[in-house]
């Protein structure tokens, strides 16, 4: 499921996954926002609602919310 959401303030279309323990950005959007936050290293592995391995090499905190469902 696809919904509009907002991403540090920026509006957005979200891929919905109500099992997801995070949230990933693309780098398009992070380079857009990217002045206003660091990194942290991030070593966990990670899978993809479609089951492929992801791979992350840092994270931070971001404000997220939803618009629509």
């Amino acid at each position: 499921m696809y919904a509009t959401g907002q991403v540090d303030g920026r509006n957005v279309e979200c891929l919905v996954d109500t099992d997801a323990t995070l949230t990933l950005i693309s780098c398009d959007l992070w380079n857009h926002i990217r002045d206003k936050h660091q990194l942290s290293s991030f070593e966990t592995p990670l899978v993809s609602a479609s089951g492929n391995n992801l791979t992350v090499k840092r994270s931070t905190e971001i404000a997220i919310g939803m618009l629509s469902l």
